[in-house]
């Protein structure tokens, strides 16, 4: 009779532990506004300096970690302050006929293409003209953003000289904490006054002019283009106005460009360049380095505009910048990886799951990073929604451990 109760009592307690797991379906459900919720202050805040950060957290780790790869197909000649003086006597605006000496010098080096990262806005540049037999030459062109417009002024290039010399813009994307990280291929800009036809029948035959607006490359996009004998259509580029992700090659100062100053590359071409000179079909950027206004912060560091703009020619070479997530890939990635959190509590339990979240829910958030987007730059997106579902079914058990002892003290007290 006593075995009869215990085998019983060991039915009823083992059909209590079956029925205390509840179907999948059920665990979704309960969980399904918390992963809405969490989903939508994501989305709210994403363009917060905290969800920046989380943004870039990773990546910034990276480079800072990474060691530099091998050579690179940029070579970085820097105006110092030794080279301003002697050169241009150290005026600005630069003299174009110095200037003009400068860069056919670099030319005698035989690089494939030349980025000329310094300010020729004035009116003296306009005569300036250059050499056939020099590689082409990509200009650095300013631009001011018009929030009312909604598109990028141009300011002048080589003085505004007409027909325009080939240019690309040079505008530097400072994040909240005031690192450059982002950078576009294209820009949208506005390329002046042109004039509207009249119709023939209209008494004056006076044009109106009107604004044209025109996809503009970046000074580094260009120079690339070039590099690649690129010559398509500029309007059909799939990623205009779209922003990436510079990946810097390692921390500042590691020397990962070759940055020889001017006066060495006048000493060389002086002596006649050897069979292999380092600026032999390169991408080379004249930068100035006696322009501290020309410093910029980095995520790795300090550096000069000329080295942030070689990054980006770089970031290209490898393959291109990474994209910041979409809306689209927040809410549907978010949901999976959610539902992943859940089938594996739903397999192995709570107490089990929660002792390894320091492992499992950091393992998710990067495995699907790397998964769809190849980086574990986006991990912190996919961690803060995997964070509020697991505080849910805590919370849901607490209620059901807090239910159960309520009706345990009932069933004790009759």
């Amino acid at each position: 009779m006593r075995l009869r109760r215990r085998k019983n009592a060991a039915t009823v307690k083992a059909g209590q532990r079956k029925r205390g797991r509840r179907p999948f379906w059920q665990r979704l459900l309960a969980a399904s506004p918390v992963i809405v919720g969490s989903i939508l202050l994501t989305l709210l805040y994403s363009d917060t300096s905290p969800f920046r950060r989380l943004e870039t957290l990773a990546l910034d780790f990276t480079m800072l970690s990474r060691k530099p790869a091998g050579s690179s197909d940029v070579v970085i000649v820097r105006i110092t302050d030794a080279d301003y003086q002697e050169v241009f006597g150290g005026k600005s605006p630069l003299d174009p006929a110095a200037l003009k000496k400068v860069i056919a010098v670099i030319a005698s080096g035989r690089p494939k293409v030349i980025g000329v990262d310094l300010d020729t806005s004035a009116e003296a540049f306009q005569s300036f003209e250059a050499s056939p037999d020099w590689p082409p030459i990509i200009w650095a062109r300013d631009a001011t953003y018009s929030h009312v417009r909604q598109k990028y002024l141009l300011a002048p290039v080589l003085g505004s000289k007409t027909p325009a010399a080939s240019y690309g813009l040079v505008t530097l994307k400072v994040d909240e904490d005031g690192a450059i990280r982002r950078y576009a291929r294209w820009y949208d800009a506005d390329a002046g006054l042109t004039p509207t036809p009249t119709p023939s029948s209209a008494p004056t035959p006076t044009p109106t002019p009107t604004p044209t607006t025109t996809p503009v490359p970046s000074l580094p996009w260009a120079m690339l283009r070039k590099f690649r004998n690129d010559e398509s259509n500029p309007v059909a580029a799939p990623d205009y106005e779209e922003e990436f992700l510079i990946s810097y090659a390692g921390p500042a100062g590691t020397a990962h460009f070759f940055r020889p100053p001017f006066s060495l590359v006048n000493d060389l071409s002086a002596k006649g360049w050897p069979q292999d000179a380092f600026l032999k079909d390169k991408m080379v950027i004249l930068g100035g380095e006696y322009d501290v206004q020309d410093e910029h912060d980095t995520p790795v560091g300090w550096m000069l505009g000329a080295e942030v703009l070689a990054a980006i020619i770089e970031t290209e070479q490898r393959g291109g910048g990474y994209q910041p997530l979409s809306t689209a890939a927040i809410i549907l990635l978010s949901v999976f990886d959610s539902i992943v959190l859940l089938s594996l509590i739903h397999l192995f339990g709570l107490k089990k799951t929660l002792l390894l979240s320091v492992l499992i829910l950091p393992a998710i958030a990067l495995i699907f990073s790397l998964l769809f987007f190849g980086s574990v730059n986006y991990a912190g997106y996919f961690l803060l929604v995997l964070i509020a579902v697991l505080l849910q079914q805590v919370y849901e058990k607490g209620k059901e451990y807090l239910k159960k002892s309520r009706e345990q003290a009932a069933d004790d007290l009759k």
